[in-house]
């Protein structure tokens, strides 16, 4: 289901289309989709800042999982963020040139807003009690798995349009 989900060619191809519709409109509409990442990995890290408190000193993997969160949520709002301005300094006439350069590294930062997710998914069930995170770990699996596989799927589905 998601063997195009790493593959450069169905992403410069579903951007070329976007771009085809109408090119002065470009810049905005990839800009949307990495602020809507910006915005959903400072939540990330906020949420993980959230469960590095003072009480929280003696576990370990509490602190190390929501350590990892941060710095992927930071990282990919860094990617994000050159992903807009570049875009953005880029001439209506060159975005083609664009797509076709850095189209393959437009998948970092969806992969960054997926895995610090599910890093502080982790740190709230290291966070709140045994007995509590016992309970959850299947739903949490369960809906992590859910959301990968909907993301799969409708991925899928709009790379299909593209092509028709």
């Amino acid at each position: 289901m998601c063997e195009r989900f790493c593959k450069k060619d169905s992403r410069t191809e579903l951007w070329k289309k976007v771009y085809n519709e109408n090119p002065k409109e470009f810049d905005r509409r990839l800009t949307t989709v990495y602020e809507v990442i910006s915005i959903t990995t400072a939540i990330m890290s906020g949420l993980s800042v959230s469960f590095m408190g003072k009480n929280t000193e003696d576990n370990g993997p509490l602190q190390i999982v929501s350590t990892l969160a941060i710095c992927v949520s930071l990282f990919t709002l860094l990617f994000s963020i050159i992903i807009i301005v570049m875009v953005n300094a880029t001439e209506t006439r060159n975005y083609l040139k664009f797509i076709d350069d850095w189209s393959g590294s437009f998948i970092f930062p969806i992969v960054g807003v997926i895995i610090s997710s599910i890093l502080t998914l982790i740190s709230l069930l290291l966070y709140i009690s045994y007995d509590i995170s016992i309970y959850i770990l299947p739903i949490v699996t369960i809906g992590v798995l859910m959301m990968l596989w909907f993301y799969c799927k409708i991925r899928n589905s709009v790379v299909s349009y593209s092509t028709s």
